[in-house]
């Protein structure tokens, strides 16, 4: 599914000292395309029924599967230039399945040593998501508040300091049309496609599935 990051607007005075964290956020952009995942999609192999050919992937539920989705690059006006498909690969099944699978992996299965790859919800189950280094410090979040969004869709924000705001839009401009992932104590809790540079964003805004969701997500990061 094609998600897109919408800025969440809010009016609220903050000064750049950072929150007191209880949880560890990362910003980190999605690899898509890599040799790396191509290597584990094809050790765990697919089907014409779309199941794992790999015994141990069987016997774990875990399957490999593939996300698409193109994205229209620009002229400097506005105009479109080229159409881009992009396919990201990953493993989905049960979280403890999935990272006992991994751990068991001979070395020659490991990511390479600036990349990870961590777990996020995918509906009622999980799956990977290979990612690269951290883009975004803890340091640059100094509040966090929840709301609802124009078209009734229920968000936490981490509103950024100085240097975060300038951080963050130069990250969204080197990203667009990748998947960009906010983890919360090492787990993805969303991976968007950037569709645009955000040039006004003064925070990160990271959708819930209820307010209560978005609440307590506020709450954890900041104190």
């Amino acid at each position: 599914m094609r998600i897109v990051l919408l800025l969440a607007l809010a009016s609220c005075k903050h000064d750049d000292r950072p929150c007191e964290h209880g949880a560890r956020v990362e910003v980190r952009r999605v690899d898509e395309d890599s040799p790396y995942m191509k290597k584990l999609f094809a050790h765990v192999g697919m089907d014409r029924t779309n199941a794992a050919t790999d015994p141990a992937a069987i016997e774990a539920g875990i399957r490999a599967d593939v996300d698409q989705w193109s994205h229209d690059t620009k002229t400097a006006d506005g105009l479109p230039l080229e159409r881009k498909t992009y396919t990201d690969y990953y493993l989905t099944g049960d979280r403890a399945a999935i990272e006992k699978y991994l751990a068991a992996l001979g070395p020659e299965y490991a990511p390479p040593d600036d990349h990870i790859i961590a777990v996020g919800k995918l509906d009622n189950q999980w799956r990977t998501y290979y990612l690269g280094k951290p883009l975004l410090p803890d340091a640059a979040i100094v509040k966090t508040f929840s709301g609802i969004d124009p078209i009734g869709r229920p968000f936490t924000a981490l509103k950024l300091n100085s240097m975060g705001k300038v951080k963050f839009r130069e990250i969204t401009k080197a990203t667009v049309g990748h998947k960009l992932a906010t983890l919360v104590d090492g787990v993805v809790v969303e991976a968007p496609i950037i569709d645009a540079e955000l040039t006004k964003a003064d925070s990160l805004p990271v959708m819930a599935a209820t307010k209560a969701d978005a609440d307590a997500l506020a709450k954890r990061i900041c104190n």
